[in-house]
C-alpha cells in the first residue's frame, strides 16, 4: 500500500511538472509569435503602410498597459521597437506631432500620426484611446484633465468620421472629465449649464446605432443612474411619472414647471439634440412630450 502511495504521488508531481512545463511553453511561444508579429508590421510600416503602422502603434500600446509597471511616476522607460529609426526621424522633425510627454507611449503616437497623415482614420481612435487610458491611469486632478481633454479632442473627430467605438469611448471619456472637474457625485457633476450627459447618450446611442454592441449596455448602465431623479429639484421615487426631454432624452424631470426652470438655469446650453431618437425636434422650454421611462 505504501508503494502504491508513493507511486501515485511520484505520478502525480511528475503530471505537475509536465503541465508547468507545457504551459512554459506556450507562454514562451506566445511571445515568439508575438515578437514575430511586431518585427513584420514594423517592416511594412517604414514602408509606409498606413495599416500596419497603426497596427504596430496598437500593439504598443496594448504591452504598455498590460505591463505590470503601471505608476504614472514611471515615465522613462521605453517599449521602442525600432528606437534608431525612431530617433533618426525624430532628429529630422518628423517625431512627437500630438505634444505627449515622453513616457514610452512616444513611439505608438508616432505611429498613429504617420497613419492618420496617410488618411487612415482609425488612428483617431487610436490616439484618443490612448489618451483616455493614460488619464485614467493618473493620480494627480491636473494631469489627468490635460490627458482627457486631449482624449476629448481626437476622440471627438473619430467620432465625427462615424467610427462607432470612437463615439462609445467618447462619451465614457466626456462623464469621466465631468467627474474629475466637478468631482464624482452625481449632484456636482449634472448641475444645469455643466451636464454633459446629454451629450453622453447622444454618443453613446449612434455608437449602438452603429453596431457596437457595448455601447448599448453602456447606455442603459447610464440611464439607470441618470434618468430616475429630477435634474431640477432632484426628488427621486419609483412611484413618480418621469418625463425625458423631448429634444435630448438626456435629463428627466418630475413636472413641466421642473423642466421650464431647469432649461432658463442651463439645460439650454447642455441640451444636445439627438435625430436618433427623432427626425424633427422641437426646440425650446415646452418641448417636454415624452411619458414613462423604459
Amino acid at each position: 500500500q505504501g508503494q502504491g502511495q508513493g507511486q501515485g504521488q511520484g505520478q502525480g508531481q511528475h503530471q505537475s511538472d509536465k503541465d508547468h512545463h507545457n504551459n512554459c511553453d506556450i507562454s514562451s511561444n506566445t511571445a515568439t509569435s508575438m515578437n514575430v508579429a511586431k518585427h513584420y508590421f514594423l517592416l511594412a510600416a517604414e514602408q509606409n503602410h498606413a495599416r500596419a503602422q497603426h497596427d504596430l502603434a496598437t500593439m504598443i500600446v496594448d504591452e504598455y498597459y498590460q505591463s505590470e509597471r503601471r505608476s504614472s511616476s514611471s515615465s522613462n522607460y521605453s517599449l521602442s521597437l525600432s528606437g534608431n529609426a525612431f530617433i533618426k526621424n525624430k532628429e529630422n522633425g518628423e517625431g512627437n506631432k500630438i505634444g505627449i510627454r515622453d513616457d514610452g507611449c512616444e513611439e505608438a503616437i508616432y505611429w498613429y500620426t504617420l497613419s492618420l497623415l496617410q488618411g487612415y482614420d482609425e488612428a483617431l481612435y487610436g490616439i484618443g484611446n490612448l489618451f483616455f487610458m493614460r488619464g485614467k491611469m493618473k493620480t494627480n486632478k491636473l494631469r489627468r484633465a490635460f490627458d482627457f481633454g486631449k482624449a476629448i479632442y481626437w476622440l471627438r473627430q473619430s467620432a465625427k468620421k462615424g467610427l462607432a467605438r470612437g463615439q462609445m469611448i467618447l462619451g465614457m471619456a466626456l462623464l469621466d472629465n465631468a467627474r474629475n472637474t466637478y468631482g464624482h457625485n452625481l449632484y456636482e457633476y449634472t448641475n444645469p449649464g455643466y451636464n454633459v450627459v446629454p451629450e453622453v447618450f447622444h454618443w453613446l446611442r449612434k455608437s449602438s446605432f452603429n453596431g457596437e454592441l457595448d455601447a448599448g449596455t453602456r447606455l442603459k448602465n447610464c440611464q439607470n443612474v441618470h434618468l430616475k431623479q429630477c435634474a431640477f429639484c432632484r426628488r427621486s421615487g419609483c412611484n413618480l411619472q418621469w418625463k425625458k426631454c423631448h429634444r435630448c432624452a438626456g435629463v428627466s424631470y418630475c413636472s413641466v414647471s421642473c423642466q421650464k426652470k431647469d432649461w432658463e438655469c442651463g439645460h439650454a446650453n447642455d441640451c444636445y439634440e439627438d435625430e436618433l431618437m427623432h427626425s424633427t425636434a422641437t426646440e425650446g422650454p415646452n418641448s417636454i412630450a415624452i411619458n414613462i421611462l423604459d
